[in-house]
């Protein structure tokens, strides 16, 4: 009975492990997919993306504990000679070689999404040790690999499960579980389940932020009050009387605009979050030059394909056309009334609806439209020496105010 009622708590996990893994994987597809510049539909909001990735994320936690703490009984059992268990017969070959593999690829990714959900990086000693690898790249690599044992793992147990193999082996017909063993089973898996879903609620900032409490990252209540986070450029001061913002690339009329310029242009408020790979969101009216106003000021080429966004700062991404073209795609100068703040990207920032920050640059100096499709960044977010979009640029370091940098 009670190799009965431990084959199926292993088993019962798995099932509801199964559904929430694929769920998982999907999210984790297209959130690679945002980060590395696939051309997403816009019917699919990295809003939506981040909000089920950490949500999911962080409900898997206990679970695939509760599920290695199952399957793990079960070995011991075997290997300490248990009766009942050695009648079973000895853990399948792949269990024994791919279990503990993928505990530790487990556990690797889920600390490595921790330390960047919490910027924790610090405290994940593996880059510490290999250097030439950040926290980014063994959350990558750890996933990929676990990813590719579970498909092959849940392979496995497809085909033993279609044989009927594995319920002639692991229950006996004689010894039927009891009553109460099921319900214990049931009340174990679903407790353990809603023990996911409360740690997801109060980390995830979904779907009631104010409720994440365990979350670093919150909104205040100034317009300036929200999370700052800097790939490249902490310190970056601008000075607005040297600042120049450059249209040019695929354009007839090259453009080059002042601050006090673009702050006389047609402009537009839109109500729009600003997210961030770190999974956290926040909400602002934000106020600005609608880019496709720029685009056309400058006699953008029909057909264009991408954007190279330049910053003071040095950092760059290049966006698909579509994005920028967007209804609310702005070169953000205001935030709720009141200019961006230095460490916001003062003196003008762009905001592309439905991506996170990381592709939409702070202390925007140039913009140029390419005929090229944007390329797509797989080196950059696998070998951490480049960054997320590849080498640096030199930083326009002659329209830094004075005291700024770009570090």
């Amino acid at each position: 009975m009670l190799v009965t009622s431990n084959t199926r708590l292993t088993r019962g996990t798995g099932q509801l492990l199964f559904w929430l893994i694929i769920l998982q994987f999907i999210s984790s597809l297209f959130f690679f997919g945002i980060c590395v510049n696939w051309e997403i539909p816009t019917w699919i909001p990295y809003s939506l993306v981040r909000a089920i990735h950490f949500f999911v994320g962080f409900m898997l936690i206990p679970l695939v504990l509760l599920k290695l703490a199952s399957t793990s009984w079960k070995a011991a059992g075997y290997y300490l000679g248990r009766p009942l268990y050695k009648r079973e017969g000895p853990p399948r070959w792949y269990n024994r070689l791919l279990s503990p593999i993928m505990g530790l690829l487990f556990l690797t990714t889920l600390w490595s999404g921790v330390a960047m959900w919490g910027s924790f990086e610090y405290l994940f000693p593996i880059p510490y040790i290999y250097h030439d690898y950040s926290v980014v790249q063994w959350h990558l690599w750890s996933a990929t690999l676990l990813v590719a044992l579970a498909v092959f793992h849940m392979a496995a147990h497809f085909r033993e499960t279609f044989r009927g193999r594995r319920r002639r082996q692991a229950e006996d017909p004689a010894n039927p579980e009891a009553r109460s063993l099921i319900f214990g089973r049931r009340a174990l898996i679903g407790g353990v389940a809603g023990a996911g879903a409360a740690l997801a609620v109060s980390a995830a900032q979904w779907p009631w932020p104010r409720l994440s409490w365990l979350s670093k990252h919150h909104d205040g209540p100034g317009p300036h009050d929200y999370p700052v986070v800097t790939y490249f450029g902490a310190g970056t001061r601008v000075d607005p009387g040297k600042w120049r913002l450059r249209v040019t690339g695929a354009v007839a009329t090259p453009l080059v605009l002042s601050y006090e310029e673009i702050l006389k242009l047609p402009s537009i408020e839109a109500q729009l979050p600003l997210q961030c790979v770190q999974g956290w969101r926040i909400d602002r009216r934000w106020r600005g030059v609608p880019l496709r106003t720029l685009y056309h000021m400058a006699g953008a080429r029909a057909g264009f394909r991408s954007v190279y966004v330049h910053s003071v700062s040095g950092y760059h991404f290049t966006n698909h056309a579509y994005q920028h073209l967007h209804d609310e795609a702005l070169l953000v100068t205001h935030v709720n009334d009141v200019p961006l703040s230095d460490e916001h990207g003062f003196p003008a920032r762009i905001l592309l609806p439905g991506l996170p920050g990381q592709n939409s640059p702070k202390w925007v100096d140039g913009l140029e439209l390419r005929m090229e499709s944007a390329p797509r960044y797989y080196g950059p977010n696998f070998y951490s020496q480049w960054g997320p979009t590849g080498p640096l640029t030199e930083p326009t370091k002659e329209y830094l105010a004075p005291g700024g940098q770009t570090g």
